[in-house]
């Protein structure tokens, strides 16, 4: 899925190109450094483009801010509609939705750290952004595990498959510095079948699946 879906008319002087720089500059320093204290001069410096570029395209910083996480809501609303699809039971469909989200979460790691982590909570313009967004996406979570989701309320079932799944990829710098190089671990082959049966069976259901969670495999 495209990194930037926003608008791409270039500036004057400036095309695509320059427009998906300061796009790529914001995501790695957002969530490197975090929202507030990035700049708009070190964000046009880490893309290589004048400070008129960014506003040109963008607007202002939170513009550029709201189109990063509307990426990330439309990418996790897609995740979302294709494995909570069928007429599998609900505990089938939650195991296959939460191992792709992690899967998600380990290539576009980021962008899910700004959406969940970065954002100015005090800024009601951005709070409802988020809000309209989480919406769409417990809409899709009702009508999709419909009996499941009257008696577990879409409320705890979201929140709590997008934190487990994120668990791990907040906590990686430490992580890092915790484990030895090359540690199997930090390489999280089988990370998004674990994390599903943990989310679906609890630990005692992971125990009983072994290495690797339900699908078999190396010990994570």
């Amino acid at each position: 899925m495209p990194e930037n879906k926003a608008d791409s008319r270039g500036a004057p002087g400036e095309g695509p190109a320059s427009k998906q720089a300061v796009y790529n500059a914001a995501v790695r320093l957002f969530a490197r450094k975090g929202f507030a204290a990035t700049g708009m001069r070190e964000l046009s410096r880490e893309a290589g483009v004048n400070l008129a570029t960014v506003n040109y395209f963008y607007g202002s910083k939170k513009g550029l801010l709201k189109v990063i996480i509307e990426d990330y809501f439309q990418d996790i609303l897609a995740v979302l509609t294709e494995n909570l699809a069928g007429d599998d039971a609900p505990d089938v469909k939650l195991r296959r939705n939460i191992a792709a989200v992690a899967r998600y979460f380990s290539t576009h790691t980021d962008k899910m750290i700004i959406a969940l982590t970065e954002l100015p909570h005090d800024d009601p313009d951005i709070t409802e952004f988020r809000a309209e967004r989480f919406r769409r996406i417990s809409g899709l979570l009702q009508s999709s595990l419909g009996d499941t989701a009257a008696h577990i309320p879409v409320s705890v079932i979201g929140p709590a498959m997008v934190g487990l799944a994120a668990s791990r990829f907040l906590f990686m710098p430490v992580l890092q510095k915790a484990l030895p190089p090359g540690s199997r671990a930090l390489a999280g082959v089988d990370y998004p079948e674990m994390i599903a049966e943990l989310f679906v069976n609890g630990i005692n259901g992971l125990l009983a699946a072994g290495p690797g969670g339900k699908n078999g495999g190396g010990n994570d």
